[in-house]
């Protein structure tokens, strides 16, 4: 193998995608502690005591964001599935 594989988004960060997961994540109006969950947080106060993710969160969240990668999919390829 010689050289490296282009880049799929040159100059994009690790961090920068992080920013980006929390953004989609915002954008489906997913529940805050889950949001925290997702990015490796712990919500703090009352709201970290009260507030808890359920399997039924996750799920939602694993149908919303499957049906927002194959969106994205059938649009990079030109409307094909």
């Amino acid at each position: 193998m010689t050289g490296s594989p282009h880049p799929i988004l040159p100059g994009a960060v690790l961090h920068g995608l992080r920013h980006h997961h929390k953004t989609v994540l915002d954008e489906l109006d997913v529940p805050e502690v889950l949001k925290q969950e997702r990015m490796g947080h712990r919500m703090r106060g009352i709201q970290g005591v009260y507030s808890h993710v359920t399997d039924a969160m996750r799920r939602r969240l694993i149908a919303q964001l499957q049906r927002r990668w194959t969106s994205l999919n059938r649009r990079t390829r030109g409307g094909h599935p």
